[in-house]
């Protein structure tokens, strides 16, 4: 079940700031004259693309020293650049909960545990299914924890302490 970030029960957990589809899978819509109607794009957008866009809607250049970008682009461009993987994390429950999406894969790292998952959002979409320990998937396993690395790299909670 997705429905605004709240968990709702999915995973048996009730709240936001987890690493699961039912927190992190909000729909971005968008609707306007600047819009082409009833598009539809799979991209990773992000709470971070949210000024840029609006901003970039309404004529305004958006700063270039931000992180997010406008979608715009995206919209009007099937071959347009776009981020290929987005780091998410949340402070939760004394820990540091990490997740890499990277287009059907994603893996999440819990910080208290150490604790890797890694899910197949294609083909299980409940993130049901724990694949960090399949011998099937070692090498998305480390690339997707060495781009969490590389994330990390300057903070306490980085690769010093991850498996």
């Amino acid at each position: 079940m997705v429905a605004r970030g709240e968990m709702l029960g999915d995973h048996h957990l009730w709240r936001k700031g987890y690493p699961y589809e039912g927190s992190s899978r909000i729909p971005f819509l968008l609707h306007g004259p600047q819009i082409p109607a009833g598009a539809v794009r799979d991209e990773i957008v992000e709470l971070r693309d949210v000024m840029p866009t609006l901003l970039a809607c309404a004529g305004v250049t958006p700063p270039e020293d931000i992180d997010g970008g406008s979608v715009l682009p995206l919209l009007r461009n099937d071959n347009a650049p776009w981020r290929r993987h987005l780091h998410g994390e949340h402070t939760l429950l004394e820990q540091s909960l990490q997740w890499i999406l990277r287009g059907r894969h994603k893996y999440v790292w819990l910080s208290a545990t150490g604790e890797e998952q890694l899910f197949d959002l294609a083909t299980d979409p409940q993130e049901l299914h724990d694949l960090s320990a399949d011998s099937r998937y070692p090498q998305i396993l480390s690339e997707c924890r060495n781009l969490l690395i590389d994330a990390l790299k300057d903070r306490g909670e980085g690769p010093a302490s991850m498996p």
